[in-house]
């Protein structure tokens, strides 16, 4: 172990003198910068990191550290705040930075030191009497003005501003940002304006073409420092405006405007148009639904590539929806009219649903890669039913076609779960845990903890055990599984009666990718080991939402996953824990609070962790329409101080844990019953 024994800050540079309190061998002993992932939820995570030599003097190791070499390194774009990390690595083996606790209020009442234009920075005492730093970006501001569209580019004036003082225009560049989502500050995907002349920047609109668009994709205007590696970025301000576009020569069926935010920022919105083509006839004829449309009506598509397909209709937070294809129906020609046939018995065949599925109707094009959708109405309102044996399907003609799918109303369950806290710790009888009784009802046949579907359709990779030689034997087979890849063929010899999933892992950890391609899960017990510090974060990439790839990645994994689950077990036995983050929790004293009242957590990030959660889980229902589901969200659950693991948005309060195991009994007797 090393530790600091003196410290100071002098002429933008930090010395450090520390000690070994063991012998060491080697004469090579590197202090190492960690730069911590300030996006990563709960876990310690870097994503970039240098080291430097350091000198060796008698029994002691001299450290002359340049500031302007640690924002050199930084991420970019860079943070408005980045925690920094320091460590010592010696004969291959890592050491966190220590530094005497009498050290304490000296480290605290550093004052913060300009680094450069910039930044400027602290030193932290951390918490397990660990020295690091802060760094805080000094705020900048920038202005946009939008000129005009000329032919197939828009122009903008840009202007930067730092302490007042106007940024040279070579020293900053203009991004438009696609976000994750509708509402939400956190991006996936960028393209950067072109500097013309002065400052003035052309978005060329061709670039719209590479963009993965949602039904409504919002993109802001962003003002990027690119001075000396320095990748601080700012919204870019402007006065009011709303300003239509034309973008009919890249995208087909959309509606784009530069509009400015509340908060006077810029931001374009480009929304999907369905229109609307009038239906002239609707027929139910027993459980046959015929939709008739005048061919007159279809003038100016290209009817060769017409299809018909139901749609899965799901809702996301804010208003948002998803489209998820289900299925082609049959078309058919005669006297002028188009009719699409629906047999609602076979449509819904061996959908056994405990929760009410939204579906509609379009005529889609198929253009590229994309399918251009067509809305169906109805002059006249047409409402009816039919009920099969498992479900009973409502149908609605008039705005559009759409229709709602509901359910027609003394051993214990062998279960399987692939989850984590928010299905797999209602199932411990041990205190200070929630279901003592659970064994009278359910016998856990199979678990696996902590489970990605990006790793468990992935390819093996090779295990070493004495990798994680710190971890206990009890616990590491969890960390062979991620390894070895064995799921499928470990539930499939436990011929479990149920399964219980949830995505947690994949929507708020993401995977490890292998430069192969190959994926390794965020297991929360290989997180605790040194080879997943100081080897895993460096040899591999985290691969999450920021990632334009992530979610088309995750939509594979899904679909391989469930082909494989389908051979294992009938996919109405599987019931999904649609789970999510709290906002709020209790303290020692019962006592309501939000986590964002101390600064916990940020609502951006719990918005976008759920929201990405939410999609991940209306994916797999749209592909599983016949799949079981809990959703827990209905209750309100809190966090709670007396968890027995620790207080977060991911560990509830007693009564959840009790609730979830009265839900599950009740969907496997509603299943069981029909």
């Amino acid at each position: 172990m090393f530790e600091v024994t003196s410290f100071k800050i002098n002429n933008g540079q930090l010395d450090l003198e520390l000690i070994s309190q063991t012998k060491v061998k080697s004469k090579n002993v590197n202090f190492e910068v960690r730069f911590k992932d300030m996006e990563r939820f709960v876990v310690g995570a870097f994503n970039e990191y240098f080291s430097v030599p350091m000198k060796k003097k008698s029994d002691r190791f001299i450290l002359s550290l340049p500031l302007e070499s640690i924002t050199s390194h930084l991420p970019a774009p860079n943070m408005e705040k980045q925690i920094v990390w320091f460590f010592i690595e010696s004969d291959g083996q890592y050491f966190e930075c220590k530094i005497n606790e009498k050290f304490k209020k000296d480290v605290q009442e550093t004052k913060e030191i300009p680094v450069n234009a910039y930044f400027e920075m602290r030193l932290l005492y951390r918490g397990n009497k660990t020295l690091g730093l802060e760094l805080a970006a000094n705020p900048i501001k920038s202005n946009i003005t939008f000129k005009e569209q000329v032919q197939n580019s828009l122009l903008f004036e840009v202007n930067g501003f730092i302490k007042n003082v106007e940024i040279s225009v070579k020293n900053f560049e203009v991004y438009l940002r696609k976000r994750t989502h509708k509402s939400i500050l956190l991006y996936n995907d960028e393209v950067r304006l072109l500097h013309k002349k002065d400052n003035l920047f052309e978005l060329p609109l061709g670039q719209f073409a590479d963009f993965a668009l949602d039904e409504r994709t919002i993109f802001d205007f962003k003002l990027r420092v690119k001075e000396k590696n320095t990748r601080i970025e700012t919204l870019c301000k402007t006065d009011s405006i709303i300003k239509k576009l034309n973008l009919d020569s890249v995208l087909d069926l959309s509606s784009s405007e530069l509009y400015t935010t509340a908060s006077n920022t810029l931001a374009l919105k480009i929304d999907r148009l369905h229109p609307s083509i009038v239906v002239e006839q609707c027929i139910l004829d027993n459980q046959r639904l015929i939709i008739q449309i005048n061919e007159k009506s279809l003038s100016g598509i290209q009817n060769s590539d017409i299809e018909a397909a139901w749609y899965r209709v799901n809702e996301l937070p804010n208003k948002l929806e998803d489209l998820v294809e289900f299925k082609k129906i049959e078309m058919a020609r005669q006297n002028g009219l188009l009719s699409l046939n629906s047999d609602l018995s076979l449509l819904f065949e061996g959908i056994k649903t405990n929760y009410e599925q939204k579906y509609q109707l379009f005529l889609q094009v198929n253009k590229g890669n994309e399918k251009l959708l067509y809305n169906l109405s109805a002059n006249e309102k047409f409402m009816d039913s039919y009920t099969g044996d498992l479900t009973t399907s409502a149908i609605k003609c008039e705005k559009n076609v759409s229709l709602s799918l509901k359910p027609t109303t003394s051993k214990a369950i062998n279960l399987g779960i692939l989850g984590t806290c928010f299905t797999r710790s209602a199932f411990n009888s041990v205190d200070p845990y929630f279901n003592k009784d659970y064994k009278n009802y359910f016998n856990i046949g199979y678990s696996y903890f902590w489970v990605s579907l990006l790793s468990s359709v992935s390819e093996p990779i090779q295990y070493n055990r004495s990798n994680f030689s710190d971890i206990p034997d009890k616990v590491v087979r969890n960390i062979e599984r991620e390894y070895s890849k064995t799921l499928f063929t470990e539930l499939k010899n436990a011929k479990v009666d149920y399964l219980l999933i949830d995505f947690f892992v994949d929507a708020l950890h993401g995977a490890r990718k292998l430069k192969d391609g190959r994926y390794l899960g965020q297991n929360g017990d290989m997180h605790k080991s040194a080879y997943y510090k100081n080897h895993i974060l460096k040899d591999t990439e985290q691969f999450d939402y920021r990632n334009p790839a992530f979610m088309s990645e995750w939509r594979k994994a899904c679909d391989q996953f469930i082909d494989r689950l389908q051979e294992i077990i009938p996919l109405d036995k599987v019931i999904l824990n649609i789970g999510g983050l709290t906002e709020e929790y209790f303290d020692a004293k019962g006592l309501p609070h939000t986590f964002y009242e101390k600064n916990q957590f940020v609502k951006k990030e719990i918005t976008n962790f759920n929201t990405s959660w939410n999609r991940m889980n209306n994916y797999f229902l749209s592909k599983v329409p016949n799949a079981k589901v809990i959703d827990m969200n209905a209750y309100n659950y809190k966090s709670s101080h007396h968890h027995p693991i620790s207080m977060g948005p991911h560990h509830f309060e007693h009564s959840y844990y009790k609730s979830l195991v009265a839900e599950i009994g009740k969907v496997i007797t509603f299943t069981e019953q029909k």
